[in-house]
This record gives structure tokens, C-alpha cells and sequence, in this order.
């Protein structure tokens, strides 16, 4: 019969395959290293990240999260630029403040359009809607930005009743400066002309320094976490190297013993 003269398993009675393996998820990239590197996910923190973040709490500002294409710079410095203020500017304004040539020829609505266009590849239109004649560019509140977590999770740390949430708040304010603001980028010079940088140094060395004296008092009477205190004395570094304070500070945790 048909069975005896077929040589091998009928292809319907053939044992079924098993499923592939779901892919392992991706890492979570709007994360800090540091925040990485303690094992922190996305839903524990106070603050989380928008769909697409700019960070700029570092050497080297990027953008991470939902991305279609890689970015450029000029679209890096593009985003940056409205995300810190208040998700909208002109063109006229942006004109005068892109770019790291000051010249004229440098200054012309041309820059501004080719950096929003390679903004929009990366980001898509859900996150930078197009915009015409004298409509100002507008990012999309989903995208966010760690200077404006930074400043809420201070907020946060300054209104909370309670002590353990402001501990937390100020940990993971902290934990989002990788560097200082733009150092290795030289087309953020609007950082410092805007008085911006000047801002960012004072809330990350006053957050710093808040956050490394309680964890030292509490080290000083038996509890704390050295770690943390070790991290915010780094952070503090960062941006007020050689400060009297935080020189006291370091001499302190090197005196605790636990």
C-alpha cells in the first residue's frame, strides 16, 4: 500500500518543532552606567525616561531609546537644545545657537534645517513633528531629557517628608551624571553662553554634597551605605574638584569604620 511504498514519515505525522527561544530583551539603554551597572530597572526608579531621552549630564551628550537611525552630532546638539528649553524654540533662535563655528556664513536658516531633518530620521515624526513658516520646532513631551530628571528628582528630595524617599531621590539624581555637561562636545557652546553649564555645576554639586554629608552622618552612627557615600563624593569631584568641603568629606568616609 501507499504506507509500505513510502520510505520515510508522512510529512502531517512528523513530530511538531519546537518553538524557537523568545529573544533575550534588550539592555535597558536610557539607563546610566552606574544604574546599569547596580542592577536597576526602568520601573523602580522615581523618575524613569521618556520613550527617547537626550542625555547631556555628560562628556559626550547622546540620544538612546526608541530610534529609528543612529543620530548625528548636529542632531544630537539639535534635540538637546529644545528638550532643555521647554521642548519648543524658533529657528531664529536656534540659528544663533548651533553650531561650534560663530561665523555668518555658519549662521543661516540652512544649518537649523538639515539638523531638524537629521533630528527627525533618528527620532520620526511621532517625536518631531514636522513644522512650516514661522511655526516653532516642537519635540514631543515623550522625549525626555536626564537635566529635567535631574531637576525633579532634586525637587522630589527638597518637598518629601520622608527621609528615606529623599535618600532615594538624590541617589538616583546623582546616579544620572556620567560626566561634566558637554565637555567633550564642542558644538554645546550654548551651554556655557546661556549660563546653563553654570546652573548644572551648582545642582549637581549641591545634590553631591547633600546626599555625601547624610550618608556620612549615618556612617558616623552605624549606618549608611559606604557605597553611596563613595559615589556621591565622585559625583561631587566631578565638577568642584578640590573644594574644601568636599576634600573634609573625603578625609571622613576615609576615617569611618565599619
Amino acid at each position: 500500500d501507499a504506507a509500505a511504498e513510502h520510505d520515510g514519515a508522512f510529512p502531517e505525522l512528523a513530530p511538531p518543532r519546537p518553538p524557537p527561544r523568545p529573544a533575550p530583551p534588550p539592555p535597558a539603554r536610557h539607563l546610566s552606567g552606574e544604574q546599569r551597572s547596580a542592577g536597576v530597572r526602568e520601573r523602580e526608579l522615581l523618575m524613569p525616561p521618556g520613550a527617547v531621552e537626550v542625555r547631556v549630564l555628560r562628556d559626550d551628550p547622546d540620544l538612546v531609546g526608541e530610534l529609528l537611525v543612529a543620530p548625528s552630532a548636529p542632531a544630537v546638539e539639535f534635540v538637546a537644545y529644545l528638550a532643555t528649553h521647554d521642548h519648543r524654540a524658533t529657528t531664529a533662535r536656534l540659528r544663533d545657537c548651533l553650531g561650534t563655528a560663530k561665523s555668518l556664513t555658519s549662521r543661516s536658516s540652512k544649518t537649523v534645517w538639515s539638523a531638524a531633518s537629521d533630528a527627525r530620521r533618528a527620532l520620526g515624526e511621532v517625536f518631531l513633528p514636522p513644522c512650516s513658516g514661522a511655526q516653532p520646532y516642537e519635540l514631543s513631551g515623550e522625549v525626555s531629557c536626564d537635566w529635567g530628571r535631574f531637576q525633579a528628582l532634586c525637587a522630589l528630595a527638597r518637598q518629601s517628608e520622608d527621609p528615606a524617599e529623599a535618600r532615594r531621590a538624590l541617589i538616583e539624581a546623582c546616579s544620572l551624571v556620567e560626566g561634566v555637561p558637554g565637555l567633550a562636545s564642542r558644538r554645546f557652546t550654548w551651554l556655557d553662553e546661556e549660563g546653563l553649564l553654570a546652573e548644572m555645576t551648582r545642582a549637581i554639586t549641591g545634590a553631591a554634597r547633600r546626599l555625601a554629608e547624610l550618608e556620612l552622618e549615618a556612617l558616623e552612627q552605624g549606618g549608611g551605605s559606604r557605597q553611596v557615600a563613595r559615589r556621591a563624593i565622585a559625583t561631587w569631584r566631578l565638577l568642584a574638584p578640590g573644594a574644601p568641603a568636599l576634600v573634609e568629606a573625603e578625609q571622613r568616609l576615609e576615617l569611618v569604620r565599619r
